[in-house]
């Protein structure tokens, strides 16, 4: 990474978690990932920096060294978006909302490795990409009532680009798709045109009597759709790319859009190094391709035309 590694982390991601990775860049080579504990803020609790859960906000630290020693990467893990107090009271009872049961020992990997062989990163939106979906039935309303109740609850918009609220609607510049033309850092957007996310929210729960079951939760459970929500899942890969293709060229954006039914690329070593793979290139050969450029990265599966199982290496 040596000292180009500062990354930058698009607005839509900056989601709410508690459990906050700090970690200086580092530059060697070594293949030993040291085992992080994690470190509680001081007084916590009582400086108002806590948890959704009530639980004193915490980090993981990693030492910095040579010429990487004042650069840093700053990772907020998953967690996505609550939009009232009684969701985000549901959303405390797990899935990184807090320190109780969230703090053990880790060691860093992929992305966060040390070893600047496995970790050549500018910016990278790994599935973040969001669409509108306007042309799915009943997608669009439903996917911009779930972001405007988000930027509403946590009063977001003065923290969203400006150039991007002069012309809309804030809850609409939480769509990547109407801010992506005015980020200048090089970006490359990881993302699959099957995101799992995205699936869960926009399309309808199958049965209907149980809203909370979803047969588009994961790709094992594909076979319990029904025809219509098998239909939707397809039309969704269309408006994401169409969407894509919508957004201004720029040859300094790279790209690595796949068809696996998943959520979150980067941060599994065997997605990583292994499948998925386009134009036969792992994603981590294909951004660093894209990081030192050493080559243009635009690379989308236009292969498959339905969901694939990217769970499995060989």
């Amino acid at each position: 990474m040596g000292n180009h590694s500062q990354v930058t982390v698009a607005p839509w991601l900056k989601v709410l978690v508690c459990l906050l990775i700090f970690v200086q860049s580092l530059t060697n080579g070594q293949d030993i990932e040291p085992i992080l504990n994690v470190t509680y803020i001081k007084d916590g609790v009582a400086k108002g920096a806590v948890c959704l859960d009530g639980s004193p906000g915490a980090y993981y630290f990693g030492q910095g060294f040579e010429d990487g020693v004042d650069n840093w990467i700053i990772y907020l893990p998953g967690g996505a978006w609550c939009y009232s107090e009684d969701n985000c009271l549901i959303k405390s009872k797990y899935n990184y909302t807090g320190t109780t049961k969230y703090a053990a020992p880790i060691s860093f990997f992929t992305f966060l490795s040390r070893n600047r062989n496995i970790n050549p990163v500018k910016c990278v939106s790994d599935s973040g990409f969001f669409i509108r979906g306007k042309d799915l039935p009943g997608a669009s309303d439903h996917a911009l009532d779930y972001f405007s109740e988000i930027v509403k609850y946590h009063e977001l918009a003065k923290y969203l680009p400006k150039s991007c609220t002069r012309r809309m609607a804030p809850e609409l510049c939480f769509f990547p798709e109407n801010v992506v033309n005015d980020i200048e850092t090089p970006l490359f957007l990881l993302n699959s045109d099957f995101d799992t996310y995205q699936m869960y929210i926009l399309v309808v729960p199958n049965p209907p009597m149980d809203k909370n079951w979803n047969c588009t939760k994961n790709f094992a459970f594909l076979s319990n759709c029904t025809a219509d929500q098998l239909h939707i899942i397809m039309d969704f890969q269309t408006m994401f790319l169409k969407t894509l293709e919508g957004l201004d060229d720029d040859p300094s954006r790279g790209l690595f859009i796949t068809s696996c039914y998943n959520h979150g690329i980067s941060d599994i070593q065997q997605n990583w190094q292994g499948l998925p793979t386009l134009q036969n290139k792992t994603v981590q050969e294909a951004i660093g391709d894209w990081y030192f450029e050493r080559n243009s990265v635009q690379f989308i599966d236009h292969r498959h035309w339905h969901p694939i199982d990217c769970s499995n290496t060989k």
